[in-house]
């Protein structure tokens, strides 16, 4: 008995804390005095018109957000190109296919400009109502040999529909420097190609500097 005794005096003394404490904790809470009367209401917000005339609070909005304006995507418009460089060429298009933009063919695209089909995705390209892509022979600048392997390296790189089309008109085989096979607007769209919605200001461009007006005006 004498062991325990030390034992149940700390069992003792602690249960005693526990209680003075939760009683201590208890004690404020339960003797707040009772409130005399009963609380006001809250006083109502009234809204005060820039005249200082009162005005109902319904009728105030947040003002309206203003969409935010997505930019015009950029574009580049081609009228009426030339042949030229093919290294030229293929540089110009490998950069416009780098920039994003849209591209409009809107007149005749020959020879070395033709490539822009393989270097810009087609998705991104439309074909106004006078546009063409015209192919022939490719032939060395300098002394107007025919290049048929040039020739050849520039149909294997052409979309399958428009390779389709340069075999079935005869292929390398049968092209020369001087005539010209021309896919014309019709058949592009034909093709699945998208054609260009009407421009005023494309058109003015065109009337100026190749006295063009679509047909469609």
């Amino acid at each position: 008995m004498n062991t325990l005794a030390p034992v149940f005096a700390i069992i003792f003394a602690a249960a005693l804390v526990f209680t003075l404490r939760t009683v201590a904790w208890a004690g404020p809470q339960g003797n707040l005095p009772k409130p005399v009367q009963k609380l006001p209401a809250y006083p109502p917000v009234v809204c005060i018109a820039p005249n200082l005339a009162p005005e109902p609070c319904e009728n105030r909005q947040p003002p309206a957000q203003s969409a935010a304006r997505i930019p015009a995507k950029s574009k580049t418009v081609l009228f009426y190109e030339k042949g030229g460089s093919l290294p030229d060429h293929i540089k110009r298009w490998q950069a416009l296919a780098t920039s994003g933009d849209d591209v409009e063919i809107r007149g005749s695209c020959p020879s070395g400009c033709t490539l822009i089909m393989a270097f810009v995705p087609a998705d991104r390209i439309c074909f106004g109502d006078k546009a063409s892509l015209q192919f022939h022979m490719a032939r060395n600048g300098k002394n107007e040999e025919p290049m048929p392997d040039v020739a050849q390296w520039m149909l294997n790189q052409y979309p399958q529909d428009i390779r389709i089309w340069l075999r079935d008109k005869g292929g390398v085989e049968k092209m020369t420097i001087a005539a010209m096979w021309k896919l014309t607007a019709e058949e592009l769209w034909a093709m699945g190609y998208r054609k260009c919605e009407p421009d005023p200001e494309a058109d003015a461009q065109m009337l100026k500097a190749y006295g063009y007006r679509p047909s469609w005006k």
